[in-house]
């Protein structure tokens, strides 16, 4: 029986040395979740482009009759996002969202609207936005897309004099929210607070 072959696009959520021959990486992908992939490091055909941390691109794959990997045998970059490295803290939030949706998407009965917000997560931390209010706004959505009452219990349990700047919080557009503000690290430790305790989330 040939080798699988699958063409397909994603979100590369990490990667590591496996062994001295190989990268590892686990990408995220639409139509298929979460696929663990494997590049030769010593291969004579060697990638044009290498795969990093939070790239969006598209893969050629291919896997052999046994075992879970799949093998790179083409690297499209779309979107490389350096911008999010250049921040300590914007880099220690996205790997935090990075963390997350590899803990969770073995769980997650359809990927694409879990795809569409990664793509706006990063995009939004690539810009510059807050680190902490961009993980808010994640996670919120995560949570309410997983079906969880996170509106009508998380956020009803947040006391009243609070309730107002966190809504507008949650409401306004990202671009229109300064930077830097304590409530973003407040109300995102009390979501994540709220996602452990209430629900089957992996924080």
């Amino acid at each position: 029986m040939p080798n699988r072959r699958l063409s397909t696009e994603g979100f590369l959520l990490s990667k590591e040395a496996s062994g001295e021959s190989y990268q590892r990486y686990q990408v995220f992908t639409a139509e298929h979740g979460l696929l663990l992939c494997l590049n030769r490091i010593s291969s004579r055909k060697s990638l044009k482009i290498q795969p990093d941390l939070f790239d969006r691109a598209h893969l050629e794959l291919d896997k052999p009759q046994s075992g879970a990997a799949w093998f790179l045998g083409e690297y499209n970059l779309i979107t490389r996002h350096t911008g999010i490295a250049r921040n300590y803290k914007t880099f220690l939030r996205a790997s935090e969202f990075a963390t997350a949706m590899l803990k969770n998407l073995a769980h997650v009965e359809t990927f694409e609207k879990l795809y569409d917000l990664t793509a706006t997560a990063f995009r939004s931390w690539e810009k510059g936005y807050d680190a902490e209010v961009v993980l808010l706004k994640s996670l919120y959505l995560f949570a309410r897309q997983e079906g969880y009452p996170v509106k009508e219990d998380w956020w009803q349990a947040i006391p009243a004099k609070e309730r107002e700047k966190s809504a507008s919080i949650l409401n306004k557009k990202i671009e229109l929210l300064e930077p830097g503000d304590p409530a973003y690290t407040d109300l995102l430790d009390n979501l994540k607070d709220w996602i452990i305790r209430r629900t089957d989330i992996l924080l």
